[in-house]
């Protein structure tokens, strides 16, 4: 099994980003994982409300 995850955060300053990480499984255990970093939606201009 090979899942994969997507998330959005938010730095201090309320821009955000977002990361995917993908999963290798073994046995019920995680076995190996890489994180992708990325800008997400209009990084860094993008400001909280």
């Amino acid at each position: 099994m090979m899942p994969f995850v997507t998330y959005n955060g938010w730095t201090n300053d309320g821009r955000v980003f977002r990361n995917t990480e993908y999963f290798k499984l073994k046995d019920g255990k995680i076995k190996e994982f890489a994180c992708f970093f990325g800008p997400g939606i209009s990084f860094p201009n993008n400001k909280a409300k």
